[in-house]
C-alpha cells in the first residue's frame, strides 16, 4: 500500500490541470487494468472484464484531483499573486512552499507580514486570499520567462507516515483511488460474472464534471463512488465526523439506493469488515450526487475514508481505513456477481 500511495500522492493535478498527472495515472492504470483509456477531460478508466458477452458492469469512481492555486496577476515587485481552485482554507496559506507550474516549474513561499510589525486592528482579522503573494526571489521580467497569468499552482507536502497513519497533501482523494486499486488486486483473482471499470475523475473539487462524463460514457449498472469524510478531532462535532482507524464509512440518504445500501451493510456484517455508518439528508458533497441522475438513473453506493485536517497539506488518514474500504468495495462486487441481481 505505501509504495501505491507515494505514486499517488506525488501527482500533480489541480482541479481543472489534470492532465498534468493524468498521463503518469494511465501508466499506474496499465499496470493493473485492461482496456485503460483517457477522455477529452483527463478522467481515466482501467477495466477487470469478465468475458462474458454484455455482462452488467458496476463503476468503481474516485476523483484524483487536489486543491491548489491559480496565477491571477504578477506584479511589478514580482509578488504572484493568485486565487483558489478547489476551495483552498486561506489560513492555511501563510508560511506555505509552492510549486508554480507554467513553462518551468517554479519553487516559492507565501509570506505575510510578521507579528511585530502587526497593527493592533490587523491582529484582530482574518486573512483573505486576496491579502497574500508568492514570492519566488524573481523580478517580474524574469518570471515572465517561465510563467504567466492563469498557471496552476501546487501546494507542496510530502508523503509522511506516522505510526499507522499517513500524512500527505492530497489523500483527498487519491487515498480513495488506492482503495480501488487495492479492491481490484482481490477482484482479479476471482471468477466474476461482471465487468468492473474502475474511473479516476477530474474536476470534482470544482463541479464534479468528470464524475458525469465518466459515468455517461461507461453507463453503469451500479457505481460505488469513495471519496473522504471528516474524521473525528477534539474540535470536531461528533455528529459529523467519523472515528479514524476504525473502519469504513458507509453513507445512507436520498443519494444513496436503499436496496444497495442494506445488501452491503448485510455483507459488511458477515465478513466481519469493520465499518461506521454516515447519514447524509441531501446532497452528499461528493461525486454520488451527479452519478446518481446521469442518463436514466444510476444505483449509486459511497464509502468514505475518515480523514482529518480536510482540505490541507498534512491530510490525514489511517492505512487500515484504506485496506476496510477496499475490503469492503471487492466483498460486495463479489456477492452482486454471485447473486446476479444487477438487471433484475
Amino acid at each position: 500500500m505505501e509504495g501505491l500511495l507515494e505514486k499517488l500522492c506525488t501527482l500533480r493535478g489541480v482541479s481543472g490541470f489534470e492532465t498534468m498527472g493524468s498521463h503518469a495515472l494511465g501508466d499506474l492504470f496499465r499496470a493493473k487494468l485492461e482496456g485503460v483509456w483517457e477522455d477529452r477531460l483527463g478522467n481515466v478508466f482501467g477495466y477487470i472484464r469478465c468475458g462474458k458477452p454484455n455482462a452488467p458492469c458496476i463503476l468503481l469512481e474516485a476523483h484524483y484531483d487536489m486543491i491548489g492555486l491559480i496565477v491571477n496577476q504578477i506584479d511589478d515587485s514580482g509578488f504572484v499573486t493568485f486565487v483558489s481552485s478547489g476551495g483552498v482554507d486561506p489560513r492555511i496559506l501563510p508560511g506555505s512552499e509552492v510549486t508554480i507550474c507554467g513553462r518551468e516549474q517554479v519553487y516559492g513561499v507565501i509570506g505575510m507580514k510578521p507579528p511585530h510589525i502587526l497593527s493592533a486592528e490587523e491582529q484582530k482579522k482574518a486573512m483573505k486570499i486576496t491579502d497574500l503573494a508568492i514570492d519566488t526571489g524573481f523580478s517580474k521580467e524574469q518570471l515572465a520567462e517561465k510563467i504567466q497569468v492563469g498557471d496552476p499552482v501546487t501546494l507542496t507536502g510530502s508523503l509522511i507516515y506516522m505510526h499507522d497513519m499517513v500524512c500527505s497533501r492530497s489523500l483527498d482523494d487519491r487515498a480513495g483511488l488506492a482503495s480501488l486499486f487495492l479492491a481490484a488486486e482481490q477482484l482479479k483473482r476471482s471468477r466474476l460474472q461482471v465487468d468492473i471499470c474502475i474511473q479516476a475523475a477530474v474536476c470534482e473539487e470544482t463541479g464534479q464534471q468528470g464524475a458525469r462524463c465518466g459515468a455517461f460514457a461507461v453507463n453503469p449498472d451500479l457505481a460505488i463512488v469513495v471519496d473522504v469524510t471528516h474524521g473525528t478531532t477534539p474540535d470536531g462535532k461528533k455528529d459529523r465526523t467519523s472515528p479514524v482507524g476504525e473502519g469504513t464509512v458507509v453513507c445512507l440518504g436520498p443519494n444513496i439506493h436503499r436496496k444497495h445500501a442494506k445488501q452491503l451493510l448485510a455483507v459488511l456484517e458477515k465478513q466481519h469488515i469493520p465499518y461506521h455508518i454516515e447519514v447524509e439528508e441531501g446532497n452528499t458533497g461528493t461525486d454520488a450526487w451527479v452519478v446518481q441522475v446521469v442518463r436514466s438513473g444510476i444505483p449509486c453506493l459511497l464509502l468514505s475514508i475518515p480523514l482529518k485536517y480536510m482540505h490541507t497539506t498534512i491530510e490525514t488518514i489511517a492505512k487500515n481505513d484504506i485496506q476496510s474500504t477496499a475490503d469492503a468495495i471487492a466483498a460486495y462486487v463479489k456477492f452482486i456477481s454471485e447473486q446476479g441481481v444487477l438487471r433484475q
